[in-house]
């Protein structure tokens, strides 16, 4: 029968494998700040109480996640190839001088990245789509006399702010049953 204290060791030691896990594949990396930003990321880092290094670390991950988002597709896709590709060689290096000699593992980690990001895309696309209204054709009513296009497009712009005003007042209908219910 185990007691709390005795979970607490054991999670202790699958933290710090999980930890060895995952640092295996970590290298440095050396870069130079203005002094105003390592203030603030001292700052920051001491209000929550974790290191400066870790910090920096998760905002520059942060902050590459943003960058690749705004690349091309195309060349995304091509960029995040060739960054698997060099993240093994980079990760083989580091493992190797982390004691870890015969780690082999593809790396697919930018690949994924990018489908995430496509996926993101085309949904917020598909969103967009179906949040604009697709407007009607006027309908052509036979007249004895041929209307001028002054009045024809008054009347094409009434029946389109018509359909406009029926589709708002739908929305909001859906919208104000939605939060009764």
């Amino acid at each position: 029968m185990t007691n709390r204290a005795q979970e607490l060791i054991k999670n202790f030691y699958e933290e710090e494998a999980l930890r060895k896990e995952s640092e295996v594949t970590f290298a440095d990396l050396s870069i130079r700040l203005n002094s105003s930003d390592i203030a603030m990321l001292e700052i920051i880092s001491k209000r929550f109480g974790r290191t400066s290094d870790r910090v920096a670390a998760d905002a520059l991950s942060a902050a590459i996640y943003s960058m690749v988002e705004a690349l091309e597709t195309t060349e995304r896709k091509q960029l995040a190839k060739e960054a698997d590709e060099f993240n093994e060689s980079l990760s083989k290096k580091a493992a190797k001088s982390n004691g870890m000699a015969d780690y082999d593992e593809k790396s697919v980690t930018w690949t994924m990245n990018d489908r995430a990001i496509t996926r993101d895309e085309n949904k917020r696309k598909k969103e967009q789509e179906e949040a604009q209204p697709t407007s009607q054709p006027a309908i052509a009513t036979p007249s004895s006399e041929p209307e001028s296009e002054p009045v024809a497009a008054e009347t094409a712009l009434e029946q389109e702010q018509t359909y406009n005003n029926s589709f708002e007042s739908a929305v909001t209908e859906e919208t104000t049953s939605s939060f009764s219910n």
